[in-house]
């Protein structure tokens, strides 16, 4: 959370944040191409969260203790809300995953615009609003999936989508939350 001396060494070596996200990247993409090989799978995995967690690491160390922990506590009964939701629902949400992918997409192109723009709060919290709301919907089609329709053999996938989902809702709520609050 907000700490002086992290904050610095975040901001000394910004290159460590970027490195650690092209590892993301990189640790995802040899994961989904060696999902089915146990264990090389399941170290994988294990280096993509620890790239990601840097990553998420460094944007939560930006923020003060009481919006990290607000923005937890919102995305963790929103996580067990929307899997209640879920597993008691008897609608097929299967149907859902072309609409999200647009979405997705959407909210990328809509996020790059941003960056490349000055900076607009009312934008940023607006995009962050849709993300929010769009990792909700995230969150309902994979949890769907995972009960009804994906292989027992694909649990590592199934993992780190949704696992992507409810950090992505974390995200898209501490920058809601946190808008002014730094």
């Amino acid at each position: 959370m907000y700490c002086e001396p992290v904050k610095k060494f975040v901001a000394e070596y910004q290159w460590l944040f970027f490195v650690s996200w092209i590892m993301t990247f990189i640790s995802l993409l040899i994961l989904f191409w060696q999902r089915k090989r146990s264990p090389l799978n399941l170290f994988l995995l294990l280096l993509f969260t620890i790239f990601m967690s840097y990553g998420i690491g460094t944007v939560v160390s930006m923020y003060s203790s009481k919006v990290v922990l607000q923005a937890f506590l919102i995305t963790f009964g929103v996580f067990i809300a929307l899997e209640v939701f879920t597993f008691q629902s008897k609608y097929d949400f299967s149907s859902w995953g072309p609409f999200l992918y647009v979405a997705l997409w959407i909210v990328i192109f809509a996020s790059v615009i941003g960056w490349l723009f000055p900076y607009d709060k009312g934008y940023h919290i607006a995009i962050s609003v849709v993300s929010a709301l769009l990792f909700s919907a995230y969150i309902i089609y994979d949890t769907y999936m995972i009960l009804k329709r994906v292989s027992p053999e694909e649990y590592i996938l199934a993992t780190v989508d949704l696992y992507l989902d409810v950090v992505n809702l974390f995200v898209a709520i501490i920058a809601i939350i946190g808008g002014g609050d730094r």
